[in-house]
């Protein structure tokens, strides 16, 4: 009997089960061992990565959608950032004004928590790539219109059963629905499943891994995907 898969909003008390899918996805790559070495302990990444995702699922654009199994078990998770037009009152707070230090002290602390990196990261490495991605997305992204696909992971031992495209499909429906482009940082791995869901490369961000010891680029390839109007 096949296992049957079921998706579902991710809410703030799934993130704790996360983590060993981020890690189980990830951890292969050259990439990632180069930014968290094995002299990481396991536990540490772990504290970290649940108060990140934490901190992210409280802002107001960031949705998620988690892939579970019969056994009510996550195997697979995606991270969006949905179009969002801050209200007047979050407007208000970026404009200069008596009484408003408090307010901006807060959300510097707020983002510096969610913007630190476990002891021990290349942070050379991290400044490159998600240092480079931000530039990308100012560059390529209206946040108050686009869609963004900020992560995708499926557990390795679900992998090849188009869970990865049945979450990419839910939001790219919503998109379609709306008139709206759908914006994702694609890896060699990633970008054929990409393009066959109407992705187009725009733009790529180089980075030269030989610097740390590894042969070739541990390239991202931006891509777009213009809606397609439904007839």
């Amino acid at each position: 009997m096949s296992q049957q898969y079921t998706l579902y909003p991710l809410l703030p008390h799934d993130t704790p089960a996360l983590y060993p899918i981020y890690s189980a996805a990830f951890s292969p790559t050259p990439f990632y061992t180069l930014v968290f070495p094995p002299s990481i302990p396991a536990s540490t990444m772990y504290s970290w990565y649940t108060r990140r995702i934490s901190l992210q699922l409280q802002k107001p654009q960031v949705r998620g959608f988690k892939i579970v199994t019969a056994e009510n078990e996550i195997v697979a998770f995606a991270r969006w950032n949905f179009p969002y037009v801050p209200d007047t009152r979050e407007k208000e707070g970026e404009v200069e004004g008596e009484g408003d230090e408090a307010q901006k002290e807060e959300k510097k602390e707020k983002e510096e928590t969610e913007d630190d990196w476990p002891p021990g990261t290349n942070l050379t490495l991290t400044t490159a790539k998600f240092g480079g991605l931000d530039g990308m997305r100012e560059e390529w992204v209206d946040p108050t219109r686009d869609y963004v696909c900020a992560l995708l992971a499926v557990h390795p031992t679900h992998q090849r059963k188009s869970l990865g495209k049945r979450l990419l499909q839910h939001v790219l429906n919503l998109a379609d629905a709306e008139g709206r482009r759908v914006y994702i940082e694609a890896t060699d791995a990633g970008y054929p499943l990409y393009k066959k869901l109407g992705f187009e490369q725009v733009d790529v961000l180089p980075i030269d891994m030989r610097k740390w010891g590894v042969e070739g680029l541990g390239s991202n390839i931006i891509m777009i995907r213009e809606p397609v109007l439904k007839s």
